[in-house]
């Protein structure tokens, strides 16, 4: 082979891996850019749902509203609308009834589908059940769906608007 057309293929195999390197560069740089939720945001939203049920069946008010952002907007099945931490706090409070511990009920939240919005909010569908564990036998207590919208806070994701539409009554 002579050095000419060496020198030609290196030249083309040179320019060939620049050009596939600009480009893998640049389609890393708009994945970035397109707020596709990692695997990451994906644990740490489900994790909100943990949190969230816990904080309401053990009666702890704190976990219960460490998963909203402040202006949250949490809306009951009846279109009750709870706006604000001070709110949420005031209703979550009233509704132990003054218990402490262990409700006797275990909400579970699945299927949970989220998408992540061009705003750089996250959407959420999830189904929820909730059964009442106070005798042997556990019961089927409620069911339904939530509609959710998540934002990235500088403490993590949290709910800033978690809407829950319940199935007919007497579940």
């Amino acid at each position: 082979m002579n050095f000419r057309f060496q020198k030609a293929i290196l030249t083309v195999l040179l320019f060939v891996s620049a050009t596939l390197g600009a480009l893998t560069y640049a389609h890393i740089l708009k994945a970035q850019e397109s707020n596709h939720l990692t695997a990451e945001d994906h644990v740490e939203i489900t994790s909100l749902y943990a949190r969230f049920n816990q904080g309401s069946d053990f009666r702890n008010a704190d976990l219960w509203l460490s998963t909203f952002s402040d202006d949250a907007v949490f809306t009951l099945p009846n279109g009750q609308r709870i706006v604000g931490k001070d709110a949420l706090r005031e209703w979550r409070l009233k509704s132990f009834g003054d218990k402490t511990g262990d409700s006797k009920r275990r909400h579970l939240h699945g299927s949970i589908q989220l998408t992540s919005a061009a705003n750089g909010e996250a959407q959420g569908r999830a189904y929820w059940l909730v059964l009442d564990v106070s005798e042997k036998e556990p019961k089927l207590a409620s069911t339904g769906f939530v509609d959710d919208v998540f934002v990235e806070t500088k403490e993590g994701w949290r709910f800033k608007t978690h809407t829950v539409h319940a199935d007919a009554t007497g579940n």
